[in-house]
């Protein structure tokens, strides 16, 4: 590297000794602001959105796995939250698919919403008392799922009417 830092500083008055063209600052510029104002923005805004989608995956995909884990370890019943996981993950992959018809606005809302509607920092199979049978918290459980999924459907309906209306 020294040398070729050598030759930079030997020859680096040779560099500048010419002056631009007339015009082309000014092309270059135009050039600049036309891609900003259309291009540069959405692809930004394409990123910005995949970022959003690609974290709410990861979330989804930690809780389900500390749960998972729970299961493995002997507690609880794994079939109705992975049951519920299934279609909470399809639907957040439809979302995401959707994302470059959204509004900026109502993307970042709709996942916002999504992360409330899942999340939950301890699964409800944990909370429930010791004293109910499992045929009792299955049952609760499926409706408690159920619920939510339920909720997470009238969402991605409510995305659909956004995308049509853009």
């Amino acid at each position: 590297m020294d040398g070729f830092e050598e030759k930079i500083r030997k020859y680096s008055r040779n560099l500048d000794t010419e002056e631009v063209p007339a015009g082309n600052l000014e092309r270059f510029e135009n050039k600049l602001s036309h891609e900003r104002n259309d291009g540069g923005k959405k692809l930004v805004h394409r990123w910005k959105l995949a970022t959003v989608a690609a974290c709410l995956a990861i979330v989804i995909t930690t809780g389900s796995l500390l749960y998972i884990s729970n299961i493995a370890n002997g507690k609880g019943d794994y079939q109705i939250y992975a049951k519920y996981m299934d279609k909470v993950g399809d639907v957040t992959e439809e979302i995401a698919r959707m994302s470059p018809q959204m509004g900026k606005t109502e993307y970042c809302q709709i996942n916002a919403t999504l992360i409330n509607i899942t999340s939950e920092p301890i699964h409800m199979e944990e909370q429930l008392p010791d004293y109910l049978s499992t045929e009792q918290k299955k049952e609760m459980l499926s409706k408690y799922y159920g619920t939510k999924l339920e909720a997470v459907r009238e969402l991605l309906s409510y995305a659909r009417e956004k995308t049509n209306d853009q």
